[in-house]
């Protein structure tokens, strides 16, 4: 496959992960950054969603076999994205949890 998608310029602002609210502009071209990568992965994981129903119509019983690379690369799209419960289940990596304090 190997298509990886538009690439997007970094926020111009630098921005600080400590101390997010120090500079708001910086916090809000950081949002809108992560939120336009994020929608191009989601959009990405729906065509080959798209791909691997209809390799699956088209190959019938050899499915399995002929399949198998978009399948793959379908679930590698889907690791952490968050798509709700397609995403669920063993392919899903869940958001770290913060230390207690």
């Amino acid at each position: 496959m190997g298509w990886s998608g538009p690439e997007f310029e970094p926020p111009s602002r630098p921005f600080d992960p400590e101390d997010p609210y120090a500079d708001p502009a910086a916090l809000i071209q950081q949002r809108q950054h992560k939120a336009r990568e994020k929608i191009v992965r989601v959009e990405k994981a729906k065509l080959l969603r798209d791909k691997v129903q209809k390799c699956y119509m088209r190959e019938g019983v050899n499915s399995m076999q002929n399949c198998k690379d978009i399948v793959l690369d379908y679930l590698e799209s889907i690791k952490g994205v968050g798509l709700g419960r397609m995403n669920s289940g063993r392919y899903d990596t869940p958001p770290p949890k913060a230390p207690l304090e």
